[in-house]
């Protein structure tokens, strides 16, 4: 006969499971049921409470207009994402809040973005809402975004989740460069998106270049760690040091002729950074 495990198998953990089960099926009537038994059998465990907030949150009608909308961000952040996380994990919460940040979407579509409270915009809500598209609509209505480290990150995070890396790390890229301190605090965050990059930052901040180190050198370094998005990146200009790095190495990778261009470029590295002029030769001279 099969043996019961006293853990997984007594009636107050069965309940539960059948309880989170229904609402990740987001089914109301399951969940209230599934309260009332949990309840029966334990009227203060913690998932009752947090239970009958999500489903008030799955029979709450369409936030209208903006006010109300803004109104759905603060009870997300503040009350429903706390509770779908006790029931379901922060995956499962992920999935069950989707509806109601694309419902949020709708209501604040015409909400002009707020540097100072950049949450009160479209953007934020599709990208809760892992509405991809709908992150990169509604960035680049807004004019100016190119110089909006809020915006630009999540147009690359929505780039990167995607499967469009070369566009994700070309805003990346243009963090580095307009806004440094903001992209050394997102790269280091363990939610950032591309790992790869992550990776190669922690690799940069431990490296032995020969020179003080900062985002602005980053995207330079990034090139020398993956040549092949050398000829994916766009080229991008600019009369600072560091986008003159990038540039010259974007050329070093791209050309690697051992003629007379290549050494001046080797000269104007070792100009600019020499550490990474040296990072270059141990890799590919």
């Amino acid at each position: 006969m099969h043996q019961l495990d006293l853990f997984k198998d007594n009636p107050k953990t069965i309940a539960a499971r059948q309880l989170a089960e229904a609402l990740s099926a987001r089914d109301v009537e399951r969940g209230r049921a599934g309260i009332q038994r949990l309840a029966g059998l334990d009227p203060y465990h913690e998932w009752v409470r947090h239970a009958e907030t999500l489903v008030a949150v799955m029979e709450a009608p369409d936030p209208s207009g903006q006010e109300q909308g803004f109104e759905w961000i603060r009870c997300l952040e503040r009350d429903w994402r706390p509770a779908a996380e006790a029931v379901l994990g922060p995956d499962g919460s992920e999935d069950f809040l989707a509806s109601a940040w694309r419902r949020v979407a709708r209501a604040i579509k015409a909400a002009p973005f707020d540097p100072s409270r950049p949450e009160r915009h479209k953007s934020w809500a599709c990208l809760q809402a892992r509405d991809w598209e709908g992150v990169r609509r509604s960035v680049r209505e807004v004019e100016g975004h190119e110089t909006a480290p809020v915006l630009l990150a999540r147009l690359a995070e929505a780039e990167s989740r995607s499967n469009h890396r070369a566009q994700a790390v070309d805003h990346w890229f243009t963090l580095c460069w307009q806004a440094p301190a903001y992209f050394e605090r997102i790269v280091e965050e363990p939610s950032f998106p591309d790992e790869a990059l992550a990776d190669a930052w922690r690799v940069a901040l431990d490296s032995d270049v020969e020179q003080e180190w900062s985002p602005e050198w980053f995207p330079a370094w990034v090139l020398l760690e993956e040549p092949e998005l050398a000829k994916k990146c766009a080229s991008r200009g600019g009369t600072d040091a560091a986008r003159r790095t990038f540039e010259i190495v974007r050329s070093l990778l791209t050309t690697r002729q051992q003629d007379s261009s290549n050494l001046s470029l080797r000269r104007d590295l070792k100009a600019l950074h020499p550490g990474l002029l040296s990072v270059f030769l141990s890799k590919y001279a």
